[in-house]
């Protein structure tokens, strides 16, 4: 041992930045034992352990939006609250989750093309579809200079190939 391991005291913490701000290690341990309690229920299909999940669900459930709720209301009583000293700063975080919640939004923004505003996602995908399309069309010559099929072309209607012939040109 190294004589900074006795001096210095240390600890191994895990930060979870994915995490919203109200989850916490009760949260966490509930939803253990709610996923541990639908896994034994699934595999032995026992009405009583169902029934052990089904509560453990609620619960989980419940606690989850009584600390959503509380954790807001917090918030919302520090913006009101005129007695206490907060800073500039801390008033615009707070408004921030308030007026900004972080949401992650799986939609397109609209698109205008040619004037048009296309909002629904199958307009929106549509457009490069038909542009795309757009450019595969062959566009017919004004003045053809031939004619894919002249009067004097031989066409091959009938023939028999055998396997001896194949032989014999292989």
């Amino acid at each position: 041992m190294f004589l900074c391991d006795l001096c210095i005291p240390s600890k191994v913490v895990t930060i979870r930045t994915n995490d919203p701000p109200w989850f916490h290690n009760e949260l966490r341990k509930s939803l253990r034992q709610r996923r541990r309690a639908y896994n034994l229920a699934k595999l032995s299909h026992s009405n009583i352990l169902w029934t052990q999940y089904k509560q453990l669900r609620n619960k989980t459930t419940s606690l989850i939006r009584t600390t959503k709720q509380h954790y807001f209301q917090t918030l919302a009583s520090q913006i009101h609250n005129t007695t206490t000293t907060t800073t500039t700063t801390d008033f615009l975080k707070t408004m921030k989750i308030f007026v900004n919640p972080v949401t992650t939004s799986k939609d397109l923004p609209a698109l205008v093309h040619n004037g048009t505003i296309y909002e629904t996602n199958q307009d929106k995908a549509n457009i490069p579809n038909s542009y795309c399309q757009s450019q595969t069309l062959l566009q017919a010559p004004l003045n053809p200079t031939f004619s894919p099929l002249s009067p004097n072309t031989h066409i091959l209607e009938d023939f028999d190939i055998t396997i001896q012939d194949v032989t014999d040109s292989i």
